[in-house]
C-alpha cells in the first residue's frame, strides 16, 4: 500500500501535506474498509461511446480480500457493452451519516466460475432474472480495486493497493 498523494481543503484551495502518517493512514483504511462491510451499493462511472460520463448504480454481492468486489447486472445494460471492451472502471461508495466516501479504481471484468455465480446470487433476484442466474441475462462482474481515494473531514487522499 502506497500514499500517492494526500490533500487538504483550506480557504478555499487545495494544499498537498507533506506526508501522510501511518496513523493517519490507518484512519483512511479504516473508513474504505468500513464502508466497503456495511454499504451494499456502489456508482459505477465510465465514458459512453460519445464521451459522456455515464453512472450506474450496482448491488455489491460480496467483498474479497478488501479489494476484490463483485457486483452484477443485466447482459443488455450499456454498463456491460462497455465492459466487452474496456476494463477500466471508476466505483462510488458514500456514507451520508459520516459525509465519507470512497473512490474506487481499478479493473472490471465478467466472472465466468459457476462458485462465484452462486454466491453472488439472491432470492430477490428471480423477479429480475426469471430465467435464473445460468439462463437469462444475470451477468456477474468482478472489479479488482488497484486505486482508492478517501475523502473525510476536508482531506482526500489517493493509495495505491
Amino acid at each position: 500500500m502506497k500514499v500517492l498523494e494526500d490533500k487538504k481543503w483550506i480557504q478555499g484551495k487545495w494544499i498537498k501535506n507533506q506526508e501522510c502518517s501511518d496513523l493517519e493512514l490507518r484512519k483512511r483504511m479504516d473508513v474504505f474498509t468500513d464502508l466497503l462491510q456495511r454499504k451494499k451499493t456502489m456508482v459505477c462511472s465510465y465514458p459512453s461511446p460519445t464521451g459522456m460520463i455515464i453512472s450506474k448504480a450496482v448491488y455489491i454481492n460480496f467483498v474479497e480480500n478488501g479489494k476484490e468486489i463483485w457486483i452484477n447486472t443485466d447482459e443488455n445494460a450499456e454498463f456491460c457493452q462497455y465492459l466487452k471492451s474496456n476494463k477500466q472502471v471508476t466505483g462510488f461508495i458514500f456514507d451520508e451519516e459520516s459525509v465519507c466516501g470512497v473512490m474506487l479504481q481499478g479493473q472490471a471484468e465478467f466472472e465466468q466460475r459457476e462458485a462465484y455465480i452462486r454466491k453472488s446470487w439472491r432470492s430477490e433476484l428471480n423477479d429480475w432474472y426469471p430465467e435464473g442466474m445460468f439462463g437469462g441475462d444475470f451477468k456477474v462482474i468482478h472489479f479488482t480495486i488497484q486505486q482508492i481515494k478517501v475523502f473525510f473531514d476536508s482531506r482526500e487522499t489517493y493509495i495505491e493497493l
